[in-house]
């Protein structure tokens, strides 16, 4: 067995080990990004390995991670799309990051496969180059994975166009949460430390969540009086510190 440690950047490990894969990747990741899919693809192409490999993707799949960014549906769909034979699940309590490759290496790390995870943040785990070690733990995962949902092409596409008739629907509500909050972030910065921010899409993500998955039945002004109370109670503190 073959062990060490990934130090920062993790991206150097992560797609050496995608380069020399050509039966099966297994990510498992709360949350992904577009970018990331894409060269994962790239690198299956350039090695002839995109029609052949088996790719199995588990993640957090909710509207809530959509809305917020935190993850990217539109990932999703490019793996979908463009790898042929691709398996989609979801777990919604998911926090591990583990990323299997070939059933004989693995790398368990703090790292999301999102921008910030493979390139930007500071993440340290561990790669394993061994078949029982591997072996093992992939099964293990894809039993987790049987007690979660799989998802077709068909769901996430109708989960993008329900956001995306969301966002457009309530666009100026976003606008008006942005400008209220980029206004609350300067007056943060007057008082405290300049990485403290807040998110226009953490203070809107409750509501706005309990919106889609209801399927709208909840009236558009309840939505909006709950986030302009947020904003206010956010506001008016910071008021009266400055």
């Amino acid at each position: 067995m073959i062990t060490k440690i990934i130090y920062p950047p993790f991206r150097d490990a992560f797609f050496n080990a995608i380069d020399v894969s050509d039966e099966e990747i297994i990510l498992i990741t709360p949350y992904l990004q577009l970018a990331p899919v894409i060269m994962i693809i790239e690198i299956l192409q350039k090695t002839g390995n995109l029609d052949k490999i088996k790719l199995r993707l588990i993640t957090n799949i909710n509207s809530s991670v959509f809305l917020t960014k935190s993850s990217d549906i539109n990932a999703i769909l490019e793996l979908m799309q463009k790898v042929p034979n691709v398996e989609v699940t979801g777990i919604g309590n998911l926090h591990a990051k583990i990323y299997i490759f070939d059933s004989k290496r693995l790398i368990i790390t703090s790292g999301n496969l999102s921008l910030n995870g493979i390139f930007k943040n500071l993440e340290v785990g561990v790669e394993i180059i061994d078949i029982f070690e591997a072996t093992d733990l992939r099964h293990k995962m894809l039993a987790y994975a049987k007690e979660g949902t799989r998802y077709q092409l068909k769901d996430i596409l109708a989960i993008k166009e329900s956001l995306d008739i969301h966002a457009s629907e309530h666009a100026s509500m976003f606008e008006h949460i942005r400008t209220q909050t980029t206004l609350l972030n300067r007056q943060v910065k007057n008082v405290t430390s300049s990485k403290v921010e807040i998110k226009s899409t953490l203070i809107a993500n409750p509501s706005i969540t309990g919106l889609i998955s209801i399927k709208g039945t909840k009236k558009y002004y309840r939505i909006r009086a709950s986030l302009s109370l947020k904003i206010l109670h956010l506001i008016n503190p910071m008021q009266r510190l400055i």
